[in-house]
């Protein structure tokens, strides 16, 4: 084999690797974190007062996991009696499975089933409004 052959290989090897490259490229899903990621932006400070509410109560938002019952129990403050809000479940890596439950406390807690989630790593956000004043709680999840 003379070196004119191996470069016309080497060429011939180098553009199948650049075609591979530009198809596996294209064919990746990019998901936004929302869809409407630019209004959400917006409302950013008004997550950071939120926080910083929750961070300033007395008595802070407890978030207990029971792995074994697969269940998860929110205790709110004890001075928080008329909660209204929601749990964001936020799968990094695949939007389709994220999940949303609407607050209905009983004697200051709400239980959430979390038998129907995929295993892996979520993102939970607690957004509730007590008394007109907004809070917001976010911590990680692993499912086994």
């Amino acid at each position: 084999m003379n070196w004119s052959t191996r470069i016309i290989i080497l060429y011939v090897g180098f553009v199948a690797l650049i075609l591979a490259l530009v198809f596996g490229a294209s064919s990746q899903t990019f998901q936004l974190v929302t869809e409407d990621y630019y209004a959400e932006e917006l409302d950013y400070q008004a997550q950071i007062y939120a926080s910083q509410n929750a961070q300033e109560l007395a008595t802070p938002l407890t978030v207990y996991t029971d792995m074994a019952t697969k269940t998860m129990i929110l205790h709110f403050p004890p001075e928080q009696v008329s909660v209204q809000g929601e749990v964001n479940f936020y799968r990094p890596d695949n939007a389709d499975q994220d999940k949303q439950v609407v607050l209905r406390m009983t004697n200051g807690q709400q239980e959430i089933n979390l038998a129907g989630m995929a295993r892996g790593r979520w993102i939970t956000k607690v957004r509730w409004e007590s008394e007109g004043k907004p809070f917001f709680h976010e911590e990680g999840l692993f499912i086994p």
